[in-house]
């Protein structure tokens, strides 16, 4: 019974702590809502302090990364996020519902067109808290509101996007196999530095986490990981560069119960714009 009811007790505990929070007198808080095939969200945001979110539009890429993890290790801000996967759920429908329409996607013996289209996360969605800090590449308007940037370079006011690093704690109750539902309570606690800048003449992205992913299921292994992943594109750059517009994923996979490699997972490359 215990083991049941833990993934409704962590849920709960996260919502009462996030709302209780909010309530706090001299806290900024906003709600965000973003819709992705792949990936969609509501997120709550909390400014655990009154510093206002740091706007980093013009910097390097070495310096976003300096100022991310300089700032990691006391968190000033609070999400709550509750994250839903349509695609990788829309699969599990197809599978379930329309086997034969399913089936006829099959590619050989050993794939199947539609569970490609519609993979990516193993979870049909999760609840998620992040403790961290955060810092905007869009002027005037990050998730909390600052609104308080001067002077602020031409060249800079049509970024997007925003950077992370901190903690973050996600649960769920379900498991998604090859297209189909598992029942399992999962627990995973990661530290991770990611964002993604968005410019008229550059698109950079980064994912930098460590972390474990522990799940009741006993056929499921625990995990403890490390991942990195950062892509760029440079639009107006044709020249021949290590940095620009290139991209490079690396993960590697520890089986918690044996410290047994379970993958290693590298890929690279390169891009060449033809504008």
């Amino acid at each position: 019974m215990f083991k049941k009811d833990k993934f409704w007790f962590f849920l709960i505990l996260l919502l009462s702590v996030s709302f209780s929070s909010a309530q706090e007198e001299g806290k900024k808080y906003n709600f965000e809502f973003e819709f992705d095939p792949y990936y969609s969200d509501v997120a709550f945001y909390l400014s655990l302090t009154q510093r206002p979110v740091p706007f980093l539009g013009e910097e390097n890429e070495l310096a976003i990364y300096k100022n991310l993890l300089y700032d990691s290790p006391l968190p000033r801000f609070f999400l709550l996020e509750l994250s839903a996967y349509p695609l990788p759920c829309l699969g599990v429908y197809l599978k379930k519902n329309h086997r034969q329409f399913y089936d006829s996607a099959n590619i050989g013996e050993d794939a199947n067109l539609i569970q490609s289209i519609c993979s990516g996360f193993e979870e049909p969605y999760a609840v998620s808290i992040f403790l961290g800090n955060l810092v905007s590449f869009k002027p005037r308007s990050s998730p909390l509101g600052e609104g308080e940037l001067k002077s602020i370079p031409r060249q800079t006011q049509d970024y997007e996007g925003k950077g992370y690093s901190g903690y973050l704690f996600s649960v769920g109750n379900y498991h998604i196999k090859d297209s189909e539902l598992i029942k399992d309570n999962w627990y995973e606690l990661e530290w991770k530095v990611k964002g993604d800048r968005i410019s008229p003449d550059r698109k950079m992205s980064w994912s930098f986490r460590i972390g474990a992913i522990l799940h009741e299921h006993p056929g499921i292994k625990d995990v403890i990981y490390f991942s990195l992943r950062r892509d760029r594109i440079d639009y107006q750059t044709r020249e021949l560069s290590f940095f620009k517009n290139t991209e490079f994923e690396y993960r590697f996979d520890v089986n918690k119960q044996n410290w047994k490699i379970i993958r290693h997972f590298f890929l690279a490359g390169k891009s060449f714009p033809l504008g």
